[in-house]
């Protein structure tokens, strides 16, 4: 592995509770998670419901219905989705890129990714296009990844992103992918040894 990725390795690796300190409320957040049974970054975002309002997540597919943030908000007054991509027609019709923006203030990029290859990638699951969240991710103000060992990073027809890309990697649990059976049907909850309840 090339030195220099491994040392920006180590100084951005962070556990889920931490990084998600960087969320505020308002903020608008690309959940790019795939169909994985759970995620870290979003068990620990769960959990600061009562610090946080009017919190945008754009997930990368339909189903929202088996992360935390709703479980625990099932009507939205903290976290609410909105089923449509963060795309440059959104930037464009809030002004930002008139205002002179590159980044744009408030969006958080959140994904689940392969473990670094040698040359510093982390790799989207299989399925993601290689531009699917290429703009997002050049526009978001800050970048989280966490490293789930049953994305492979040998598929290389799959988007990635660089560790200099990346302001925090999460180590995770490596939650399975969601069976086929429960993506159109109802996924039971999982135990995840830190069941949440709702404070709201």
């Amino acid at each position: 592995m090339d030195f220099k990725c491994a040392e920006r390795y180590a100084e951005k690796i962070s556990f889920a509770d931490k990084a998600v300190k960087i969320v505020a409320s308002g903020n608008s957040i690309r959940y790019a998670f795939g169909v994985f049974q759970s995620s870290e970054l979003d068990i620990a975002l769960a959990k600061r419901i009562s610090e946080l309002r009017n919190v945008k997540i754009y997930p990368d597919n339909d189903s929202f219905w088996h992360y935390d943030v709703h479980r625990v908000d099932p009507m939205g007054a903290h976290f609410y989705f909105e089923n449509i991509s963060f795309t440059r027609q959104i930037w464009e019709s809030q002004s930002l890129s008139k205002a002179g923006y590159n980044l744009i203030p408030g969006f958080i990029f959140m994904a689940i990714v392969s473990p670094m290859d040698k040359d510093g990638f982390f790799w989207f699951p299989s399925g993601i296009s290689r531009q699917k969240f290429q703009w997002e991710i050049e526009h978001a103000e800050y970048i989280i990844v966490e490293v789930n060992e049953n994305v492979s990073n040998l598929d290389t027809t799959c988007n990635s992103i660089h560790i200099n890309q990346v302001h925090r990697v999460v180590p995770s649990r490596n939650a399975p992918l969601i069976s086929t059976h429960f993506v159109s049907g109802i996924l039971p909850y999982v135990n995840r040894n830190q069941l949440l309840t709702n404070p709201a």
